[in-house]
């Protein structure tokens, strides 16, 4: 099997290079892409897995941290970063650092580099993805996958979702497929370095059928709308069903957490509620989803075949918060049979 290989670079002489001749290997498959946002958003589109990105950076930027932290949430796979010096403050699992690429191709080095680079890649990806949890579940528990664990007459009014690494694919997937008559709002906490998050929204936006916006203070949740909650700040809700925006520390090393949203909706909404947990490091908002579960609303865990990262869905999992596990493209579909359920019973 081949090793997918994305080269991120703002210099297309040194993209174009560096494609051609690391495409020269035949365990390689290369692909090259413009180090922009939107143009990294668009791969998702793709559904594109891959092993490995290699960025070339000619000058380390004050937010390359960010950065990097941005696309490893986008793809979640090893960074291989190349610049002349490697940044002081970029100590991120994952992230690998090479020396700068003087890519002059009638240069007498240029052939043993670039052999070198492709050893160190192909090293690199067959080590096991620090950015991957243990996917080992300490538990016999199996969530039922059918109608049958959901009530009869369900009459749900909120979808509180949570996600973090690889949560961008997701989250596209689900909300791209869901229609815009929905009948509920969807409020979702996405894991998200600053500043990147509006840019994230506002592709989710033309991609999806629903309405996508940031979530704001004393907001009241509309049908066929999707919250975001905004960086540096928890999302909860209150008894009057309105957004109310918490500044206190992370938890769970992460702000905004899920896990305050889940708890409010829990609070709120109790059996009337849909939560879901998604791909994503860690445990944020695993044991508020088994909370979830308690005041009797319908939870969901993506599956492991499907997370990008098995470490939240995994610990709500062996809580035995879920009742169903589920692949992204089942989530879609669930939603929208609960809610074809719902408006074929109203209309009895």
């Amino acid at each position: 099997m081949k090793v997918n290989v994305l080269i991120l670079t703002k210099s297309v002489v040194d993209g174009t290079i560096l494609k051609q001749a690391l495409g020269h290997d035949p365990d390689l498959s290369i692909t090259y892409q413009n180090y922009e946002e939107q143009q990294l958003l668009s791969l998702l589109n793709q559904n594109i897995h891959f092993d490995l990105i290699l960025i070339l950076e000619l000058k380390i930027s004050e937010d390359i941290k960010q950065r990097i932290q941005f696309i490893q949430n986008l793809f979640a796979c090893p960074i291989l970063l190349s610049a002349s010096d490697p940044p002081s403050d970029c100590a991120l699992p994952g992230v690998y650092f090479y020396p700068e690429l003087r890519l002059k191709p009638t240069s007498g080095e240029f052939n043993k580099k670039i052999q070198d680079l492709i050893q160190t890649i192909k090293k690199i990806s067959k080590n096991r993805n620090p950015l991957r949890e243990n996917d080992r579940i300490n538990t016999a528990y199996s969530a039922d996958p059918s109608l049958t664990a959901i009530p009869k007459e369900p009459d749900f009014e909120i979808i509180a979702v949570g996600a973090s690494t690889g949560g961008p694919q997701v989250l596209n997937s689900i909300l791209a497929n869901l229609p815009s008559e929905l009948p509920v709002p969807i409020i979702v906490v996405q894991h998200m370095p600053n500043n990147f998050l509006p840019l994230f929204i506002e592709w989710l936006d033309k991609n999806s059928p629903l309405h996508v916006e940031l979530a704001t203070e004393g907001q009241k949740p509309q049908p066929g709308h999707v919250y975001f909650a905004p960086d540096n700040y928890h999302l909860a809700v209150n008894s009057a069903r309105r957004f109310v925006l918490i500044d206190k520390p992370p938890l769970h090393n992460v702000k905004p957490s899920a896990s305050y949203l889940f708890k409010s909706v829990a609070e709120v909404y109790g059996s009337k509620a849909i939560g879901i947990l998604l791909t994503g490091m860690g445990k944020d908002g695993a044991k508020e989803l088994a909370l979830m579960k308690e005041t009797g609303a319908l939870t969901i865990a993506q599956d492991k075949e499907s997370c990008i990262v098995f470490g939240m869905p995994k610990t709500a999992i062996e809580l035995n918060a879920a009742v169903l596990i589920l692949s992204p493209e089942q989530i879609s579909e669930k939603i929208e049979k609960l809610f074809k359920l719902n408006n074929q019973l109203s209309g009895d």
